[in-house]
């Protein structure tokens, strides 16, 4: 089983692990990894921030949405997330303002829409393998962090924009 583009070469890591969760309610699930990653780049000054990844579970089986092409899917998304302490403040003051918290969590960026998507899988909630799926990510997040230039470059909309506008909103509040 992969996640991403990548396959891990064996399962050794289980998801619990290396994974924290940091939310969890009904249908939906938020874990962290215990690591901060650092990204330094020294041809341009500044550019200087920790990150974490954080995989998102929502069980739409779980709920009353409305759409009956839901009722069996749970999707499995891996982000990149800048740490709270490296965002620009007024980024952070907006994100704080909207969730109704005094100091924000990695969780908060990823549902204000600030967290880069590294990749998403939707299975079958009731026959998917999703523990699979989570020890999958857990044996592979570091090869997808070894190669997040890759996924960081990838447009994720029509307009083009790529995960370096979401980081350089993040850091320099700067419009994509």
């Amino acid at each position: 089983m992969g996640f991403a583009g990548v396959t891990p070469g064996k399962i050794d890591k289980r998801f619990k692990d290396v994974f924290k969760e940091t939310f969890n309610y009904c249908s939906s699930a938020d874990t962290t990894y215990y690591e901060t990653f650092e990204h330094y780049m020294h041809e341009e000054e500044g550019f200087e921030f920790g990150y974490k990844y954080v995989v998102k579970t929502s069980d739409y089986s779980q709920g009353d949405h409305g759409q009956e092409e839901l009722d069996d899917v749970c999707e499995v998304e891996l982000f990149l997330v800048v740490s709270p302490e490296n965002l620009n403040i007024k980024v952070y003051r907006d994100i704080a303002e909207t969730t109704g918290v005094d100091a924000i969590g990695y969780e908060d960026i990823v549902d204000y829409g600030l967290g880069v998507e590294m990749g998403s899988e939707e299975m079958s909630a009731s026959t998917g393998d999703i523990k699979g799926m989570l020890n999958t990510i857990a044996n592979i997040v570091e090869t997808v962090n070894i190669t997040r230039g890759f996924y960081l470059d990838r447009p994720w909309n029509m307009v083009g924009n790529t995960g370096w506008d979401i980081i350089n909103k993040c850091v320099f509040n700067e419009d994509y």
